[in-house]
């Protein structure tokens, strides 16, 4: 027993010559190192695994807790990318840091993991607010002379939550530090800053220029919270204040810990992240106030993406400069022969740009009862459909896609899907231009009229 005890002394030791060398009080020094003894206890793993990688532990200006800040080895320190990353209810930055470092090592970025939970009760007063954790970050990226752009920010969970009030509060001080945020398996609802950000408070383009990466199990025990219907919510949210979407991860048999289980999303993301290092940094120019950006509008379905039939995620903004035909479609509706003239219509104007979307959705008297494979094969032995088919979606209610949220609700002709095979018309530029209930046969007159007002010309 004697030399396990030896060993804990030690590292106690080593802890509090830290804490004394960033902080000369004494009465913060106990308070951090009293938490580093629950996680060295709670985290054993994944603490030993931080110590033997000399990660560098900070401890907060109040002494209640700490931040760990970790470089790869033989790289320039305030060149590299950083990753900023906040743990979820009943974790450790010990445990972020364990998960997050090989990814770090092979990509060649720095890690701020933030505990920014100080006791375990699970109360409020037990968490730092968004506006604490934000300064901390601030603090540490400053005197670690990390650039601007040059951040990817992650939370789970409640600390998902977090990072749309961290992103915020970084464009409204116009620091501009986070290229990328993850939001994983948490939505924005449980925290009170965020309303605000949802009240208008801080402008309608407070996201303006953010790139979006999600995460979420249809298993998550808490989906209202933290599963699939809430981080939908949160990123139809996301895009009504400026941001978008590059990645959306919805796997329906994963659970919250979906990306940790999840190699090759993970790399994807980073890659993403990565790959928009060399971009400038796009800012807000409205400052509180109630209207857009004046050189840009971001209220086009450009900001959205979603799955192909064959499950491939797709940005609408591949679609730039051609005008596009949106129908929400099913196999065993009596509107369903529609198909046919979708493909005609489709093949008389596709040289000319049109470019046809279907997205099946059940929402009507279950008339799309089949998997995406059962879909496709239907389309093509039964109509020959050549146009692009997405993966089935949800056109209203809770469990509404993001596109179909801003279709209906933002796009200058809103109101719920009526049935199957509702349509919108877009221009080139990405606007909704025209609205079509089911009745409207493809090649109707009217349809055609508004098709060919926006086609380029011969």
């Amino acid at each position: 027993m004697k030399k396990p005890i030896l060993i804990f002394v030690l590292i106690f030791c080593i802890h509090s010559n830290i804490f004394a060398a960033e902080s000369p009080e004494a009465k913060p020094e106990i308070k951090t190192s009293e938490l580093l003894l629950k996680a060295q206890t709670e985290s054993a793993k994944h603490y030993e695994f931080a110590i033997n990688h000399h990660v560098k532990i900070l401890p907060t200006p109040d002494g209640k807790s700490f931040s760990l800040v970790w470089y790869p080895k033989k790289k320039a320190v305030g060149h590299l990318p950083m990753l900023v990353t906040l743990h979820g209810e009943n974790r450790w930055a010990f445990d972020e840091f364990f998960f997050w470092q090989p990814y770090a090592e092979t990509y060649g970025f720095g890690i701020v993991a933030v505990q920014w939970r100080f006791s375990g009760s699970g109360k409020k007063r037990d968490f730092y607010k968004p506006q604490e954790i934000y300064q901390f970050v601030d603090n540490i990226l400053r005197s670690e002379k990390v650039r601007a752009g040059n951040v990817l920010l992650h939370g789970i969970g409640r600390g998902s939550a977090n990072v749309f009030a961290l992103t915020a509060l970084d464009r409204i001080q116009s620091n501009y530090f986070f290229r990328s945020i993850i939001a994983n398996a948490g939505g924005h609802k449980s925290l009170r800053f965020n309303f605000q950000i949802a009240g208008g408070r801080f402008g309608k383009d407070i996201f303006f220029g953010s790139h979006w990466i999600f995460f979420c199990g249809g298993y998550d025990k808490n989906p209202s919270r933290d599963g699939c219907p809430a981080i939908q919510s949160a990123q139809a949210w996301v895009h009504r204040f400026g941001g978008q979407t590059d990645l959306f991860v919805k796997d329906p048999h994963g659970y919250h810990d979906l990306l940790y289980k999840s190699p090759k999303d993970v790399v994807k993301a980073i890659r993403m992240f990565m790959d928009r290092l060399d971009e400038p940094i796009v800012k807000r120019t409205n400052r509180g106030g109630n209207t857009m950006p004046a050189h840009t509008d971001t209220k086009n379905i450009y900001s959205f993406s979603a799955k192909t039939i064959d499950g491939k995620e797709k940005p609408l903004s591949d679609y730039k400069g051609k005008p596009i035909l949106i129908v929400n479609v099913a196999s065993k509706c009596g509107f369903t022969p529609q198909y046919e003239g979708l493909e005609k219509l489709y093949e008389k104007y596709k040289a000319r740009g049109l470019q046809i979307l279907g997205f099946p959705a059940n929402n009507f008297m279950w008339q799309e009862p089949g998997t995406d494979a059962e879909i496709k094969k239907f389309c093509s032995l039964k109509y020959n459909v050549t146009f692009d088919l997405f993966s089935k979606i949800s056109v209203k209610g809770k469990d509404i896609h993001p596109l179909y949220e801003y279709l209906t609700r933002e796009s200058g002709f809103d109101g719920d899907i009526s049935w199957n095979f509702n349509k919108f018309l877009v221009d080139p530029n990405g606007k909704v231009v025209a609205r079509f209930d089911s009745k409207t046969e493809p090649l109707s007159g009217e349809l055609v009229k508004q098709l060919e007002s926006i086609l380029p010309a011969k």
